[in-house]
């Protein structure tokens, strides 16, 4: 009995570190950049020692690779999860852009890392995550009635692009900060134009 005490409070501390280090990674990435993201300050920030770092991941890379898939697949979970699949898809679209600017708020430092990460990566290690905007292309997709201004194969990267860079100035605080006038206006644009 004692044994299995044992093994259950340290899974539960390698638990909680793995969580304190994956909130450094993610907020020190936010904050410095990837290249600025450095072992030693993510080590500070998480409360661990450098060394402890290295016990739990091979290298920075590694570090970043496996945080970056997790949070990536997170982010698919949540988004997924409440996008309401028997609703039309033009409302599937609102949704979905409620659901991302309400992550983004609750999570800012997440989404500013995830936005960060995206740059970084190349498509090749992009197959081995949950990649939020395919739900975004899947919606796209059901509108066969959509006309819009955009040709076919531009319009979720000029979705994505409008997304990011809206919430990255939002986030930043260079746009007003009334949030039900930010996401009236997002949606518009993409309406507008998307011709949805």
């Amino acid at each position: 009995m004692a044994q299995v005490e044992k093994r259950d409070k340290r899974r539960i501390r390698r638990q909680i570190t793995e969580g304190r280090i994956k909130k450094a990674v993610i907020k020190t990435v936010a904050e410095e950049g990837v290249k600025g993201a450095t072992t030693k300050k993510i080590a500070k920030v998480a409360g661990v020692s450098e060394a402890l770092l290295f016990k739990y991941y091979r290298d920075k890379e590694e570090l970043l690779h496996k945080i970056f898939i997790e949070t990536m697949n997170e982010l698919y979970e949540y988004l997924d999860t409440r996008i309401d699949k028997e609703a039309h898809p033009k409302a599937q679209l609102m949704q979905f852009i409620d659901n991302i600017v309400d992550y983004a708020l609750i999570n800012p430092h997440t989404i500013q890392f995830v936005f960060i990460m995206r740059s970084y990566y190349n498509m090749e290690i992009m197959k081995d995550v949950k990649r939020p905007f395919v739900i975004l292309e899947n919606i796209v997709d059901s509108l066969s009635d959509m006309k819009t201004r955009v040709e076919k194969p531009y319009v979720v990267p000029f979705i994505v692009s409008l997304i990011t860079r809206s919430l990255d100035f939002y986030l930043r605080g260079e746009l007003p900060s009334d949030v039900d006038r930010y996401k009236k206006n997002l949606k518009l644009a993409v309406e507008t134009c998307v011709g949805v």
